[in-house]
């Protein structure tokens, strides 16, 4: 590819003043020098606005573009709309990104494909580097597709580079409906259009974990929500002829974790009970719970999986308790 193309970087801020500055400096002194940072500040009720108007004072580069709060995706979409680069990347506002990573992408990227690499994750000042992806490159596509599935790193835009005129040739933007897995329906669309995966060698993207506490593992989880993101990936493999294992893995690990996360806000046994039964229903409708496909699980998914074909809404009372409190005694001692 043209290695000295435009890119346009798109910075979503909301409430950013601790991390804001950090973030688009590490921008601006990429090693990589044609570049458009696009800050979409989200109705930011601190300082954020500020520090970005002195930033943007200076550099001819560096565009601010204030709105009102209307959540990250619509930020992103408005960044895409006021970009002018021939490739596009992400960065969060809480996070910053190594001098040579746009240099990296942009050299690695060929037409049809989209480039990823990894991520250094940032907790409590512990750096645990994700994705050893180096391997992966003399796979199939759908096999790396089903990597990056597999290990979480399928919804990331962070670290990623785009085509806009993939983007903008077939309409993708952010659907403004769902706040939780618009990045992933995103990269679902994206993924329809390309024909390859390219991975880098080595982690440049810092991302920054600025969640503390125990209460930050169990926030809800909409389950209807979530089991809709799993079958836009179904489409996704679908689409490309490909039968993948993962996507029934995937319907368990939703509902398990739904349950797990309901749990916490619903301490009545009965209604824990009626939530059970009310989910699998919803999963038999679906034809999720066959008995054939117990074959695509192993270990603790194909019991749950079993006591659900069974309506054994007591076991799996008993499971889904015994293992928030296992979690609960981790997360305890890890705090500790």
């Amino acid at each position: 590819m043209n290695s000295n193309s435009l890119v346009s970087i798109i910075v979503p801020a909301f409430n950013s003043q601790n991390t804001i500055k950090k973030c688009i400096e590490s921008i601006i002194n990429q090693n990589y020098k044609n570049i458009e940072i696009i800050i979409v500040n989200d109705g930011s009720k601190d300082n954020t606005k500020i520090i970005c108007e002195k930033i943007v004072k200076n550099k001819d580069n560096v565009k601010l573009i204030n709105i009102d709060n209307k959540g990250v995706a619509n930020a992103r979409n408005i960044g895409i709309a006021n970009s002018s680069g021939e490739y596009i990347m992400f960065v969060d506002s809480d996070d910053h990104i190594l001098p040579n990573y746009i240099e990296i992408m942009v050299n690695n990227l060929k037409d049809n494909s989209i480039v990823v690499c990894g991520i250094n994750y940032i907790s409590n000042f512990n750096i645990i580097k994700l994705l050893d992806i180096k391997s992966y490159n003399g796979c199939e596509y759908l096999k790396k597709v089903e990597y990056l599935l597999e290990n979480n790193f399928f919804n990331s835009l962070c670290n990623k580079i785009y085509f806009k005129k993939i983007i903008d040739d077939n309409n993708i933007r952010f659907n403004l409906k769902y706040q939780n897995g618009e990045d992933l329906l995103f990269n679902i669309e994206y993924f329809k259009y390309i024909n390859n995966v390219i991975f880098t060698n080595d982690c440049y993207y810092n991302y920054i974990d600025n969640t503390f506490g125990i209460s930050s593992d169990y926030k809800h989880k909409e389950f209807f929500n979530q089991v809709y993101l799993v079958e836009k990936l179904k489409e996704l493999f679908d689409v490309m002829n490909y039968d993948s294992k993962f996507i029934l893995k995937k319907y368990m690990l939703v509902y398990r974790d739904a349950l797990s996360a309901d749990f916490f806000t619903i301490n009545d046994k009965r209604n824990q009970i009626n939530l059970i039964h009310s989910y699998i229903d919803y999963l038999k409708e679906s034809n999720i719970l066959k008995i054939e496909n117990i074959v695509s699980l192993n270990g603790e998914l194909r019991l749950l999986f079993r006591y659900s074909l069974k309506n054994n809404y007591y076991k799996i009372y008993k499971y889904i308790k015994i293992r928030n409190k296992i979690k609960k005694i981790k997360r305890s001692l890890h705090l500790h």
